[in-house]
């Protein structure tokens, strides 16, 4: 007796296509890259550069999941899954390495905004 693996047309017709708005921040969902000028204040510069990388994610984001829609059907439900869980895993990392920046940030931009210097403290172990 031989069996044969049968697959019918309704099996994959159930895809769900990952888009953008899916795995980025909230508010990024359209960014656009932008030239920043050179006079632009240090704030602003950060700024955009923070959505200029997000712009950039997006059109690589895009290209993958566009490469996922060549493939065949039960190969794209797999690489739909991998470009979006890398996606989503990569931005949780940026996420918890941005909060680890500022964490550390805190104290050196208080103590340099308002004039104080940092006191050393001598204990005495006898």
């Amino acid at each position: 007796m031989v069996l044969f693996n049968t697959v019918y047309a309704g099996e994959f017709s159930n895809i769900i296509k990952p888009v953008w708005k899916d795995v980025c921040p909230e508010g990024l969902e359209k960014s656009e890259y932008k030239e920043i000028p050179w006079y632009w204040p240090y704030s602003m510069k950060k700024t955009q550069a923070e959505i200029n990388y997000w712009a950039d994610k997006r059109l690589e984001f895009e290209a993958r999941i566009s490469d996922c829609d060549t493939s065949i059907d039960k190969y794209r439900i797999n690489c739909y899954t991998e470009v979006k869980q890398k996606y989503l895993t990569e931005f949780e990392e940026r996420r918890l390495d941005s909060n680890r920046k500022k964490v550390t940030e805190i104290p050196w931009r208080d103590f340099n905004y308002r004039g104080i210097k940092p006191v050393m403290i001598e204990l005495n172990h006898n």
